[in-house]
């Protein structure tokens, strides 16, 4: 199907009723026949790789968009809302999730203010006809966003190593999800994971993949090997408590995150250094696990490790 020659980002709440306009600056198009023939300025559109430099106007947009969807004062927006904004982008999954890597941190699972205003740049770019570039380094980042926004802030210096101990961050490693109808069709696969009590409350926020980390196989397997952090820590984990993960991804009609199935990692299987499997689940979710259905046959679909 053709790409659109525009796409309304959704910045504003609702996203079914947008009040922006798409911006009418020019961006690179991918016309083979013309050479160009001059340097400088005038080359910035000349190739489709080429990534135009960010106007002013537009990074105020991005900007400001960011803090409506996040809030202001927030540092990140999560992959799910991300999806939300550009779910009428008309581009595949792989272009949105090739954007995401290019501008995140490795392995981030939310992005930046900064990060924010340069993957819908860029998605504007590739709506407009231009072709992602294979990189983009600090030095390309400086160069489309200027040196006050396109430098990266410096992260915070690594803590000292955990010593081997109970109360060492909870660190599960989603390894693969097996047995998954049409898994290949999900788009913006990922898992979201939570410790609860034995009754199904929360005991720390939840935290998911990155977005465009999990990998659909033909053998109906979505192999993620991500880790995540929670805010817990393994001697927080109560008697009869779980962990409970959600495979979710993005149902087109709904415009919004759903869940496929679910799973409940029982307390006792917890340890650092260790392994599981559980069972995938039919939704909805029951944190508590006691109207918990098989979602395929029972077997150990689900493998997640710990660090």
């Amino acid at each position: 199907p053709a790409v659109p020659a525009a796409f309304d980002a959704k910045f504003d709440d609702p996203p079914k009723e947008p009040t922006k306009t798409e911006s009418e600056d020019e961006f690179a198009t991918d016309d083979e026949k013309e050479e160009p023939t001059k340097t400088g300025p005038a080359d910035d559109v000349a190739h489709p790789a080429h990534v135009p430099c960010m106007s002013d106007a537009d990074r105020d947009e991005y900007f400001d968009a960011f803090a409506r969807r996040v809030g202001h004062g927030a540092e990140a927006m999560s992959g799910g809302t991300l999806v939300a904004v550009t779910a009428d982008t008309g581009l595949e999954q792989g272009d949105l999730s090739t954007i995401w890597q290019l501008v995140s941190a490795p392995g981030a699972s939310s992005l930046t203010r900064e990060d924010f205003a340069l993957f819908m740049h860029l998605t504007r770019h590739v709506v407009a006809g231009g072709a992602l570039p294979e990189s983009m380094d600090e030095s390309e980042r400086v160069r489309v966003m200027g040196p006050e926004h396109g430098a990266r802030r410096a992260p915070p210096p690594p803590p000292p190593p955990p010593p081997l101990t109970a109360d060492h961050p909870l660190v599960i490693v989603v390894e693969s999800f097996a047995n998954i109808k049409d898994g290949q069709k999900l788009k913006n696969a990922n898992v979201s994971v939570v410790l609860v009590d034995g009754e199904g409350e929360p005991l720390c926020p939840v935290a998911t993949t990155p977005m465009g980390s999990g990998t659909a196989r033909s053998d109906g397997s979505i192999v993620f090997n991500a880790p995540v952090r929670l805010d817990a820590t393994y001697d927080a984990i109560p008697r009869g408590g779980a962990l409970v993960l959600e495979l979710r991804h993005f149902k087109e009609k709904d415009k919004k995150m759903s869940v496929k199935c679910w799973a409940r990692v029982a307390a006792a299987s917890v340890e650092r250094g260790g392994s599981a499997a559980a069972a995938t689940l039919q939704k909805p979710t029951d944190r508590s696990g006691r109207r918990a259905k098989n979602f395929h046959k029972g077997e150990p679909d689900v493998r997640v490790s710990f660090r």
